[in-house]
């Protein structure tokens, strides 16, 4: 693994995110598609064990200081997710799409409702509507389901400059 590629492409996304995030925002509540879940998502099945862990806690660490939620929340939900998937991820070796869409979209609608309860816990939300909240993060959520099958494209593109092996077929051959 080549940390100053995952650095620089962690450092472009976030800039992406923040900074063009409303150019690709859907209605009116402008949802938007958390890049940097879909990036820790795809390197937990790239990387080794020790390295998937590193990167999904620096991913979420990063995105914890660019966000308002208590520090170490995403860091924490992130290297708990990470935990998650390496202990499946021998049967879901295939990364299927359809598969790939379904993980992407419920650990997001997870890690997401358990920060905003951390924050409501932490006293830096004050609970609001929870309703319209729990709408924003299903959609934002499905967008980027969505768009896990491409970011896994691009992720086997730029897989040389990070250092990563190529993508691994299951057994089937898929």
């Amino acid at each position: 693994m080549k940390w100053i590629g995952f650095s620089a492409i962690l450092i472009i996304l976030c800039l992406i995110t923040t900074g063009c995030g409303r150019i690709f925002s859907l209605g009116r509540q402008n949802i938007i598609p958390d890049l940097l879940f879909i990036y820790a998502f795809l390197i937990i099945f790239k990387m080794g064990t020790f390295q998937a862990m590193v990167g999904c806690w620096g991913i979420g660490f990063f995105k914890d200081v660019t966000t308002t939620v208590p520090l170490g929340t995403y860091a924490l939900a992130f290297g708990m997710m990470a935990m998650v998937i390496m202990v499946t991820r021998e049967y879901l070796n295939g990364q299927r799409p359809v598969i790939m869409i379904l993980l992407v979209f419920f650990l997001s609608m997870l890690v997401e409702q358990g920060a905003y309860g951390i924050s409501v816990i932490k006293g830096v939300n004050n609970g609001g509507d929870y309703a319209q909240l729990t709408v924003e993060i299903f959609f934002a959520a499905l967008f980027t389901g969505a768009l896990t099958p491409l970011g896994n494209l691009i992720m086997n593109t730029i897989s040389p400059l990070l250092g990563l092996p190529k993508q691994q077929h299951s057994r089937a051959g898929y």
